[in-house]
């Protein structure tokens, strides 16, 4: 049984969120990143936040295959 999360060890990401034996967690460049559960389909949680402010959503769009287009009247 796990212990108690008070005396747990455990290690922290980029955005100080507590991560526990095994919970699983994301590595790259810039540092590690814990989304848990409730924020995987949260539009609002701390990494799309950060990825929109660096990256812009143009950026994000282009990334994801969106095309972009100009609105012109023949």
């Amino acid at each position: 049984m796990m212990e108690d999360r008070q005396q747990a060890q455990c290690m922290f990401d980029r955005f100080g969120a507590e991560i526990y034996e095994g919970e699983e967690y994301f590595a790259g460049n810039d540092g590690d990143i814990f989304v848990c559960d409730s924020e995987n389909f949260d539009p609002g949680n701390h990494v799309i936040c950060d990825l929109v402010e660096t990256m812009g959503t143009k950026w994000i769009l282009e990334q994801l295959g969106y095309q972009k287009k100009t609105f012109c009247l023949d």
